[in-house]
């Protein structure tokens, strides 16, 4: 009986979590094709890059989506020391500087 509560238990938390993430960032696509994603619309074959999130949005023509960001980005405002303070309103990817140095693989 133990095992059968914790079962339930865990299946509930698990599909708590998944809605809680998808309400996070939704992206949908409309009946014309167009792509809608971080209170943008994207029309359907075109690429736009935005400065909040540090993001580039495409959307496909076959109803895909690609979002391109920065390295180390934690997804706020926030300007890393040593960038330029322009860096918060620039689109992607000059608003990358803020999200810090990319790191350095050997």
């Amino acid at each position: 009986m133990k095992c059968l509560f914790a079962a339930i238990v865990v299946l509930l938390i698990v599909s708590l979590l998944r809605r809680s993430f998808a309400i996070k960032c939704p992206a949908r696509f409309d009946r014309q094709g167009h792509c809608h994603v971080f209170g943008l619309t994207v029309p359907r074959g075109h690429t736009v890059a935005v400065p909040n999130p540090c993001v580039s949005v495409t959307c496909n023509h076959n109803g895909h989506m690609l979002v391109k960001g920065c390295i180390n980005f934690a997804g706020n405002m926030e300007v890393h020391p040593g960038s330029p303070d322009e860096a918060r309103v620039l689109p992607y990817p000059r608003c990358c500087p803020r999200c810090g140095p990319a790191p350095r693989f050997r």
